[in-house]
């Protein structure tokens, strides 16, 4: 409950917005799509910044990368015909998991990111395609999602900085690829996601790879050993059960409410080895 909010602003241009936030310091925050503003509970807070007027809603194919604006909201992006063709559609995938419509629609990509929780659903995806996030504030920075997936807030991203956009490599647009994610029923936090993205070769190997767990520990994981395995090799089912054993015994599991650290362990395993099969199959398209 934020109890001593007082004011709250609309800016229209980020210049506009990183000023607000310098002149409030700690006493600021932001919001875009206001779906975790409810839970915040901190008497500090005595200014919001709705950003949602900035223009960072979108989604566009350059020439080096796929660029997703920050506000874009979850359901656009399950929606999207480009993200849908993307590496197999991963990242769409990804977004149509987030069980609710209503969360969807009120859910953003930048807040997804900020706000990192260990079921997040978008978060194996981005990994899987060597995401990059673009912060803004008196200079811009740009951080691969790997190095802020897990890190404290304000450890990357500044009190006085936005995520403004996220990018991926283009060249991982034809990728083969493969979303899975393991619960109880639909609408529960997931116990364990995987996502797997993996580079066909002309002669049918594997090139590149990133196999990435989610769900499991306090952050998503990818799993670079058992990439190695993959790394020019005719594969197949038999690859695929080593691949994920290695995945398996890199793994660390915690134990809570939806699940004991064995079940997940076994669990992993099962659902890494179906997403990297489903991934490599041409007949299925490299989808789920």
């Amino acid at each position: 409950m934020l109890r001593n909010l007082r004011e709250f602003y609309y800016p229209t241009k980020v210049a506009e917005a990183l000023q607000i936030l310098e002149r409030f310091d700690s006493r600021a925050a932001v919001i875009a799509g206001g779906t975790r503003m409810g839970r915040l509970d901190d008497a500090k807070i005595e200014a919001a910044v709705d950003i949602t007027r900035l223009g960072l809603s979108y989604i566009k194919e350059g020439k080096v990368a796929l660029r997703i604006g920050a506000t874009t909201s979850i359901q656009t992006m399950a929606r999207n015909p480009k993200l849908n063709r993307f590496a197999a559609g991963v990242l769409a995938q990804a977004a149509r998991t987030v069980p609710s419509r209503l969360m969807r629609n009120g859910m953003t990509l930048g807040g997804s990111i900020v706000f990192q929780t260990p079921a997040s659903e978008l978060q194996p995806a981005l990994m899987a395609l060597d995401a990059e996030i673009v912060i803004q504030g008196k200079t811009e920075k740009i951080i691969p999602i790997h190095d802020f997936v897990g890190q404290p807030k304000y450890r990357q991203l500044g009190r006085h900085e936005i995520i403004t956009e996220i990018r991926i490599p283009k060249e991982m647009s034809g990728w083969r690829g493969s979303y899975q994610v393991f619960q109880r029923t639909l609408s529960d936090p997931p116990m364990v996601i995987a996502c797997v993205t993996m580079e066909a070769k002309a002669d049918a190997k594997c090139g590149q790879s990133r196999l990435v767990l989610g769900g499991i520990t306090r952050r998503s994981t990818r799993y670079e050993a058992a990439e190695k395995k993959l790394l020019g090799k005719k594969v197949g089912p038999t690859h695929f059960e080593s691949v994920s054993k290695v995945v398996q015994k890199d793994l660390e599991a915690v134990s809570d409410w939806r699940a004991s650290r064995e079940y997940r362990l076994n669990m992993a395993q099962v659902v890494m080895r179906r997403t990297l099969a489903a991934a490599w199959s041409e007949e299925k398209g490299g989808r789920r």
